[in-house]
């Protein structure tokens, strides 16, 4: 059953966690805008100048005009039998994460018509992509992170594969490394193997780990800013790490949420 599920227009910077939100200044927070429409769910959101994109599951993505913060406007929808778990935006170009679907490539060009022009199957269950100028990674529920390469646009095929052992749930690029979160069941912390790998893929058809990180929780989202590693952690809140040294991710503090921590935003200080 669709549920009915809502996009909230906030005056802060703010990192989710659970139904409760924080942010530098978590006591000024006020509600300016919201769209409310039949979603499955709200799987992820993009933000690209005035323009929203929002995955939200069986009804695909949703792209929104937010120009004007107290009247948000949907815009453009595209729904063709799709999963849509996450979503990355690159010039004209949405890279959707489709679950059993793999990778599809939207043009955007004209957001009020976004339309399909290329896929890429991947085996396991995509559930997150990242793009950088020439690649794609996506990864997937099952512990694989697959680079692919989008020089042709039209004809995306795979290069290489990384296995992370468990659920890569995210992944991040910063120069010459990709940050992929490799959880294990948090139901389950017995294992003492899920955290934050370290992958080299300045070769992309021969990624490499070279740097680990071991996290006790379930990492739900990364950010990478300059030599610092921001993470959502859904049990324990907010991590930050330092990465000057890509190989030895070290910690530097964290803050416990009060509810369960999945998505975060870090920009300026």
């Amino acid at each position: 059953m669709l549920k009915k599920m809502s996009i909230m227009a906030i005056t802060c910077i703010l990192i989710v966690a659970g139904d409760v939100i924080f942010a530098q200044d978590h006591e000024n927070i006020e509600q300016i805008g919201r769209v409310c429409e039949q979603w499955e769910s709200i799987r992820g959101v993009c933000i690209v100048d005035s323009l929203a994109y929002v995955t939200t599951g069986v009804s695909g993505l949703q792209i929104m005009d937010i120009s004007d913060p107290e009247n948000l406007e949907i815009i453009g929808r595209w729904e063709d039998n799709v999963y849509a778990c996450n979503v990355a935006v690159s010039r004209q170009w949405a890279f959707v994460a489709d679950g059993k679907g793999g990778l599809r490539i939207l043009d955007i060009s004209d957001p009020r018509n976004p339309r399909e022009i290329s896929s890429c199957e991947t085996p396991g269950t995509a559930r997150n992509v990242t793009v950088t100028q020439r690649h794609a990674y996506v990864s997937d529920w099952e512990g694989w992170v697959r680079i692919i390469d989008i020089s042709n646009i039209h004809n995306p095929h795979w290069v290489g594969t990384f296995y992370t052992y468990f659920d890569a749930a995210d992944v991040e690029i910063s120069g010459r490394y990709a940050y992929v979160a490799d959880n294990t069941s948090y139901l389950d912390q017995r294992h003492r193997e899920g955290g934050i790998r370290v992958v080299d893929v300045s070769n992309p058809e021969r990624p490499r780990q070279v740097g680990f990180e071991y996290i006790a929780g379930y990492i739900e989202d990364l950010q990478v800013v300059g030599d610092l590693i921001y993470v959502a952690d859904r049990l324990y809140g907010l991590r930050i790490y330092d990465i000057s040294d890509p190989t030895d991710p070290r910690r530097l503090c964290a803050y416990e949420t009060a509810g369960r921590a999945y998505h975060l935003v870090v920009e300026d200080s």
